[in-house]
């Protein structure tokens, strides 16, 4: 009898040790990363297969930060392959929370965010030097709502233009139209209106030359959407209330 009970004993020790042998260890690189751009290599803290605590992951793009259950959830810096820059707090792989965002550009906003767009009180500056336009208040959904333009101009409308800036240069009566482009975007049939001035063109700049301010001012182009597929009219409706010479730079 007790033979057999240890031989049984036996048996089912060693179907445990099998079972046991089969379970499979997970590597690092084998800890899954859910978040699109970040399928390649992971190091760091791992969960069930899945990127669970701190750690960073590299695809396309780039994070080093806090994980949980495969997405970026906590705290922690995302690059992406064109070069901009988020850093602050993540929710289940989304900006969510305060945060810092560097666009390649040259631009920032710092602020509150909420399902990966600009939600709550935040400031947005177009680029990095003391000259900057900022903008300081409640932005909703990604769009500004309410606050103050540190700057004496105010944009009135705008259809289809999606990036700019507005720079004071200095003293003066100007107001100058730059177009950058970074996507290689075709721009048609640039023309600035106002109610005052006449129309001057120097280097990569067209304009007008000795306004009266205050003053309104219309700049439209045409150029290609997104897709590439149809030619779009742009209009941007800028008023200005002090005099000096304004350089206003759109961004393509």
């Amino acid at each position: 009898m007790k033979y057999f009970m240890l031989t049984n004993l036996l048996k089912v020790i060693f179907s445990l040790g099998m079972i046991s042998l089969t379970v499979p260890v997970l590597s690092p690189n084998e800890c899954e990363v859910l978040m699109p751009g970040l399928e390649g290599t992971y190091e760091g803290e791992c969960r069930r297969g899945r990127a669970h605590g701190t750690g960073v992951a590299e695809g396309r793009d780039r994070y080093e930060g806090e994980f949980r259950r495969g997405w970026p959830h906590g705290e922690g810096k995302y690059t992406w392959a064109n070069g901009d820059v988020y850093q602050g707090e993540w929710r289940n792989g989304r900006r969510e929370g305060q945060g810092t965002y560097e666009w390649v550009t040259g631009e920032v906003y710092e602020g509150e965010w909420k399902q990966d767009m600009r939600h709550g009180q935040g400031e947005y500056s177009f680029f990095e030097n003391d000259s900057d336009t900022t903008l300081t208040g409640r932005w909703v959904d990604d769009e500004f709502r309410e606050g103050r333009e540190e700057r004496e101009w105010r944009e009135v409308h705008n259809r289809t233009i999606d990036r700019y800036r507005v720079i004071e240069r200095g003293e003066g009566n100007m107001i100058m139209v730059r177009m950058r482009t970074f996507d290689g975007s075709e721009v048609y049939n640039l023309r600035i209106e106002g109610d005052s001035g006449h129309r001057i063109t120097i280097s990569d700049m067209t304009g007008l030359a000795e306004v009266d301010f205050p003053t309104r001012v219309i700049i439209r182009y045409t150029t290609w959407n997104r897709m590439r597929t149809a030619l779009v009219d742009a209009s941007l409706e800028l008023e200005f209330n002090k005099a000096a010479e304004w350089e206003v730079s759109f961004l393509r």
